[in-house]
């Protein structure tokens, strides 16, 4: 089955604004008890990508030791502790890092300047938030957004 996608150049770019812009006036902004809640997903995440490497540490000095683990504890630990990394850093991307990067919260009154999208991830706090937003904006903005569902769509998996 083919799928048939209007090309960007040929959108009437006012009526999506505005189609976007009575979407954004039933949704309202986010408040300060949405950041609460984008502050505990990113402890979340936080907590579960710490607890995965310590428990990868802790196997690891087991097997170093005379107390190694059985074959099968060892694995089913291990598979355990990458579900725990892999779920924090996605969790942290895709509840935390995406909307902050879109902007999501720049309009929340006193925000810290490190959850706007100017401020995230900039200086020192580049390599805790593991992201370059510059790249990001690109990849993420200009060749995803602009080319949904196409062959130049790098998050087209097809």
């Amino acid at each position: 089955m083919t799928k048939e996608y209007t090309h960007y150049k040929e959108v009437d770019k006012e009526q999506l604004q505005e189609e976007i812009d009575a979407i954004k006036q039933t949704i309202g902004y986010p408040t300060w008890e949405d950041f609460q809640h984008l502050l505990k997903l990113e402890r979340w995440g936080r907590v579960s990508t710490f607890l995965g490497f310590f428990i990868i540490a802790t196997v690891s000095f087991l097997e170093t030791t005379s107390y190694a683990l059985y074959s099968f504890l060892f694995w089913l630990i291990a598979v355990a502790a990458a579900g725990f990394v892999s779920l924090g850093n996605v969790g942290r991307w895709a509840s935390v890092i995406h909307p902050i990067l879109h902007g999501a919260y720049d309009k929340v009154p006193n925000i810290p300047y490190r959850y706007t999208k100017a401020g995230y991830a900039q200086g020192w706090r580049r390599y805790i938030d593991w992201i370059k937003p510059d790249a990001w904006a690109f990849e993420h903005n200009i060749m995803h957004h602009y080319h949904l569902g196409e062959d130049d769509d790098p998050d087209n998996v097809e």
